[in-house]
C-alpha cells in the first residue's frame, strides 16, 4: 500500500513540476507569449520616411516609445514640430509649427507588422475636420 501511495504521489508532483515548466516556456497553447513585446522600432527601424495618401511626407525618428521629426504638407508646406507616442504597434502623432496657414492636427493610427503600412483617424486641432489616412514607407 505504501508503494502504490508513493507511486501516487511520485506521479502528480511529476505532473505539477511538468506542466509549471510547459507553461513558463510559452509553449501552452492559448496562452500569452512570454517574448519581447513588438513595437514599431522592431517593425520599422528607427529612422524612417513615410507618406499617407494626402502626399504628406515625414521624416521621423522613432526612439523608446518617443515620435519626433518633421512634415512636409504639399498644402501648407513644413510642420517643423512632430512629436508623438508609440506602445507596441499603436501610435498618436501631433503635427504642429505649421509654416503656412494652416493649423495643427493629430493622427492616431496603428502598423500592419506585415505590410508596414499605418491605418487610422486624423483630427484637425480646432475641430476643423477630421478623417481616416493610410500610411507607407517612402519609396
Amino acid at each position: 500500500m505504501k508503494k502504490i501511495l508513493l507511486g501516487i504521489l511520485l506521479l502528480i508532483g511529476l505532473t505539477f513540476t511538468s506542466a509549471n515548466i510547459y507553461a513558463n516556456q510559452g509553449d501552452t497553447p492559448g496562452a500569452p507569449s512570454n517574448g519581447p513585446a513588438v513595437n514599431l522600432e522592431d517593425v520599422l527601424g528607427r529612422v524612417i520616411c513615410t507618406v499617407d495618401n494626402y502626399g504628406n511626407v515625414y521624416s521621423l525618428t522613432l526612439n523608446g516609445g518617443v515620435i519626433s521629426g518633421t512634415m512636409d504638407s504639399p498644402y501648407c508646406g513644413s510642420y517643423g514640430c512632430v512629436t508623438g507616442t508609440y506602445q507596441g504597434l499603436s501610435f498618436n502623432m501631433h503635427m504642429g509649427c505649421p509654416s503656412g496657414s494652416c493649423i495643427g492636427f493629430t493622427y492616431t493610427g496603428v502598423v500592419d507588422m506585415n505590410t508596414k503600412t499605418a491605418s487610422g483617424t486624423w483630427a484637425n486641432d480646432g475641430g476643423a475636420g477630421s478623417g481616416s489616412f493610410t500610411m507607407s514607407l517612402c519609396r
